[in-house]
């Protein structure tokens, strides 16, 4: 169904159910900062010159966003010719390894100048500490020029492209595994390993470190190299040695039965000698084109790591700023950025009713080099049709159908389960403790981080992916039932509500 608008304005619509502060939106309605997306169109060649992006708290919370199909076809095309090309796959890489070092340089001046002392830092150092979240923004805007450029619709042509020749099991391994792991992993993969040698030693953890003291080192080194890269993000704490030690012991403490269970779901996540094997045997073009798919996926959650890494920093002071200033939780998630470096740099605070404007609605209509603002009703008439198709959408849809990636059992047609529904890449960790072995997971898309929860699951439900995505090879591997290409399942269902999934129609539905 495509809604019907006022005026000319674009219709394909993607969104997400939960607000998101404006403080990662900005001004103009860009992730973070205009200079992003114009940086994404000069490293590119394209980005839509038309669409639109709509926010509010009040009295519902919710975000769209809005292109036409045109844009969607012209940057699957782009997206092809991109990343086929070596020169630009060689760039790209590149961008990758100083975005990581300067994600390194803010975590070497945070921890050793503001680490649990954020509170007062703010007091006595607040240009100091401006200039850090400054910093940070100026960092993430750098990254998130070429995450952009990983977006599903840029590898619409690649699916396209290989779904010819499947179903080919190694050719859906190579689509789905980088190659190499992504930082995450290879910290988890560390950890495993050690737990591994010290087991077969038959030793404890301080018997074995004392006379391997080349472990020692190593784990120096990830701490060092990577281990804050999985602070606040998907289940991460500071992977400091105290928290190698305890992830170590506790594989320790397990039996061997369950120690090789919990072995064999990692290496759905680290087996990249198999691909890469496939890759240096096979030069077809089908492989090749698998070869960028998996690597992309990589690419991809590794600059989100980064990008999540920095803002977890500026995160961590805005909300110092927030208690000083005695600003609720809907007042600082209707700051922009600049208005937050304002606010810790000289106390700036923004006018209450401003804020309360914007709460009750933000518009952004971008047509070439204009972009048109409106705030409360004057958005909501602005997008008066778009704005009631998607409240009816969500308020009234309470089916939707996908694509079975997964069905292992033909005997169970039917699954019935309660949901728990992952809609944001932040705080991921308070959310990851709502699930429940045996839940039915539904998430906008799943990845490597996400096989624990995938593997306690009864069922996976996405709005997004094809039949090479991670959602559906994994599940297939675990013999999970998984549902793709729901559109709006996270739109519409909420944890704790009880699903109905039918495996013969690929259909969801809330009971």
């Amino acid at each position: 169904m495509t809604p019907k608008t006022q005026s000319k304005l674009p219709r394909i619509m993607y969104d997400q159910t939960q607000f998101t502060s404006l403080w990662m939106i900005d001004k103009n309605g860009l992730w973070l900062c205009d200079k992003a997306y114009h940086d994404m169109r000069k490293i590119s060649g394209y980005t839509p010159s038309e669409w639109i992006i709509y926010t509010q708290n009040k009295p519902v919370s919710f975000w769209f966003g809005a292109y036409d199909e045109e844009a969607i076809n012209e940057e699957a095309r782009v997206g092809f010719d991109n990343f086929t090309d070596k020169e630009f796959l060689d760039k790209f890489e590149s961008a990758i390894n100083k975005s990581y070092e300067e994600t390194k340089a803010l975590k070497d001046i945070f921890f050793s100048k503001f680490y649990k002392k954020e509170k007062e830092a703010l007091e006595k150092e607040p240009i100091e500490v401006a200039n850090f979240i400054q910093r940070i923004h100026d960092m993430s805007a750098f990254t998130m020029s070429y995450y952009f450029l990983t977006q599903p619709q840029r590898f619409y042509k690649f699916e396209e492209e290989i779904k010819q020749y499947l179903p080919n099991k190694e050719l859906e391994h190579v689509s789905t595994n980088g190659r190499y792991l992504t930082y995450i992993s290879q910290i988890q993969k560390f950890i495993t390993d050690l737990a591994s040698s010290i087991k077969e030693k038959n030793k404890t953890f301080n018997n074995f470190i004392t006379e391997n003291p080349e472990w020692s080192t190593r784990i120096d080194d990830i701490v060092k190299n990577i281990g804050f890269l999985n602070w606040g993000l998907l289940g991460g704490e500071l992977a400091d040695r105290t928290y190698i030690e305890k992830a170590v012991e506790e594989l320790l403490n397990d039996d061997a039965k369950l120690v090789e269970e919990k072995r064999k779901t990692f290496e759905l996540i680290t087996h990249t000698d198999e691909r890469n094997r496939i890759v240096a045997n096979d030069k077809s073009k089908a492989v090749q084109v698998a070869d960028i798919m998996g690597h992309s996926s990589v690419m991809r959650f590794d600059l989100q790591t980064f990008m999540l890494c920095a803002i977890n920093y500026a995160n961590i002071f805005i909300k110092a700023a927030q208690e000083k200033y005695k600003l609720t939780n809907d007042q600082l998630a209707s700051y922009f950025y600049d208005e937050v470096v304002s606010l810790v740099k000289e106390g700036k605070l923004v006018d209450s009713e401003i804020l309360e404007q914007r709460q009750k609605g933000f518009l952004k209509i971008h047509r070439g080099t204009t972009v048109d603002s409106y705030i409360a009703e004057e958005a909501h008439n602005k997008i008066k049709d778009l704005l009631e198709f998607r409240l009816n959408e969500i308020n009234s849809t309470k089916e939707v159908k996908g694509t079975v990636a997964s069905w292992p059992d033909k005997g169970t047609e039917k699954i019935s389960a309660r949901a728990f529904v992952l809609t944001t890449a932040f705080d991921i960790e308070e959310e990851l403790k709502k699930f429940k072995a045996g839940d039915i997971l539904v998430a906008t898309q799943t990845h490597p981080n996400l096989v624990p929860q995938m593997k306690a699951a009864i069922a996976v439900v996405t709005d997004e992916g094809g039949i090479t995505c991670h959602a559906a090879i994994v599940s297939r591997e675990l013999r999970k039932p998984c549902i793709i290409g729901t559109k709006l399942s996270t739109k519409i269902f909420k944890t704790g509500d009880m699903l109905d999934l039918d495996l013969k129609l690929g259909t969801v539905k809330k009971v």
